[in-house]
């Protein structure tokens, strides 16, 4: 009869919280206004655009250098995230 080391060992509980996400409606929307307004929100145009259509986390998104970006190819390469928001 052998005893198993693992019988002593307690598991973490399971905290998954489920998040809350945008729908298709309300990202269209966000879309909407941040297009319609001036100049000013660029910066959140183009957060948001990235966020949506290619599914960039914020730290990617936000670690973001021109380099990264090959307009001939037509590609985003994500080679640092940022943990800064």
């Amino acid at each position: 009869m052998s005893c198993s080391p693992c019988r002593a060992v307690t598991l973490p509980k399971n905290d998954t919280v489920e998040k809350d996400i945008y729908s298709l409606e309300e990202m269209q929307e966000i879309l909407r206004f941040l297009y319609q307004e001036d100049e000013k929100n660029l910066n959140f145009v183009v957060y948001f655009t990235l966020a949506v259509f290619t599914g960039f986390r914020r730290g990617e998104i936000l670690g973001l250098e021109f380099r990264d970006i090959n307009f001939n190819r037509q590609t985003v390469s994500i080679n640092r995230t940022s943990n800064y928001a």
